[in-house]
């Protein structure tokens, strides 16, 4: 996992670089920003910290780097919890290896969910997403890849659909098309959709987020919107993907490079 620090979170960083020699290593930091935003940082992955500018300059990132990628390249880092709920089973059905996280549930295990939360919220929501939203990026192997569900909640449930959420499924209704929609399952007052896609699953899902609202756009081309009641400014959210078949008890797959959460 590797994680940038851009100008606002600077002197945060100096803070830090003094401060270092006391964290344990299986500390959790969380940082909270003068624009509402916070973010968790596990300590025992933060190699180093520097000051970055607007621009780019030799051996620093740019401004709009990635705030946060978790690229599995040391396994499964610390601030992900297995999800294996209503006939998932993370030992059994999921595979970490070096770049990639890959689940394949075989049929008859209900809805077979398996995958991985953020064990503490990934951000929270601010007034300035509005007019800055934050990106969430998903890359995937489309060839082992059948149907999967990224999810957003305000509570930290492992099967969460049945709290408060932002629930995007793709999956393969048939052989010859895929499907995409996005929807809070909990509240049919927040208006979601749908789109169909091509049957091969999308390489990327990026979902862009504001107060209220959420967007997930395709590789593909496809872009789909939800309105979200509980996406309020101050609201913290823990992120979630894992395996779903289109129906119960068939199976499902998903092969995930990476994750990047951009602003």
């Amino acid at each position: 996992m590797r994680r940038n620090f851009s100008v606002k979170t600077a002197l945060v960083a100096t803070c830090l670089l003094f401060a270092s020699a006391s964290f344990s290593s299986a500390s959790t930091l969380v940082i909270k920003l003068t624009d509402g935003t916070s973010l968790s940082y596990d300590t025992a992955l933060i190699s180093s910290m520097f000051f970055a500018d607007s621009g780019t300059s030799s051996g620093q990132p740019a401004s709009n780097a990635p705030l946060l990628t978790e690229d599995f390249s040391s396994g499964l880092s610390t601030i992900w919890e297995q999800i294996q709920v209503v006939g998932g089973n993370f030992e059994r059905f999921a595979k970490v290896s070096p770049g990639k996280l890959a689940v394949s549930v075989p049929a008859g295990n209900s809805w077979g969910k398996t995958g991985i939360m953020s064990r503490t919220p990934l951000f929270s929501v601010d007034a300035g997403m509005a007019e800055k939203p934050l990106k969430i990026s998903f890359d995937f192997d489309p060839s082992a890849t059948t149907g999967y569900v990224i999810a957003l909640s305000q509570s930290k449930n492992a099967d969460v659909w049945v709290t408060q959420n932002v629930w995007f499924h793709w999956g393969k209704p048939t052989f010859i098309e895929g499907k995409a929609y996005l929807v809070n399952t909990q509240n049919q007052g927040d208006k979601g959709g749908e789109s169909k896609t091509p049957a091969l699953a999308p390489k990327n899902v990026t979902l862009s987020i504001r107060p209220g609202a959420v967007e997930a756009s395709t590789s593909h081309g496809t872009k789909t919107d939800a309105q979200i009641s509980w996406l309020k400014p101050g609201a913290p959210v823990y992120l979630y993907i894992f395996s779903h078949p289109w129906n119960q008890h068939e199976a499902a797959s998903f092969a995930l490079k990476s994750i990047k959460v951009i602003q």
